[in-house]
């Protein structure tokens, strides 16, 4: 199961220049059989002029656990 949310609230993130930032943020949690996973971030095949990254948070304080890449594993 997973929880999405941007800053706008409207699903939507928005990128304010080309040098700018956009975040939004994932919750999960796992229902089946206990195993590692890989989390990606791609734009889905759509050539974008983006770098798209992620990291694990700490669920406290939202600090990243580890230095922000293309993929993480949990």
């Amino acid at each position: 199961m997973a929880l999405a949310a941007t800053t706008s609230g409207d699903g939507i993130v928005n990128i304010p220049g080309p040098t700018a930032t956009g975040v939004f943020a994932v919750a999960t949690v796992n229902l089946g059989a206990a195993a590692e996973i890989t989390v990606s971030a791609d734009t889905g095949g759509a050539s974008l002029p983006v770098a798209v990254s992620i990291c694990e948070t700490n669920p406290s304080t939202a600090v990243c656990l580890a230095a922000v890449a293309p993929t993480v594993r949990t």
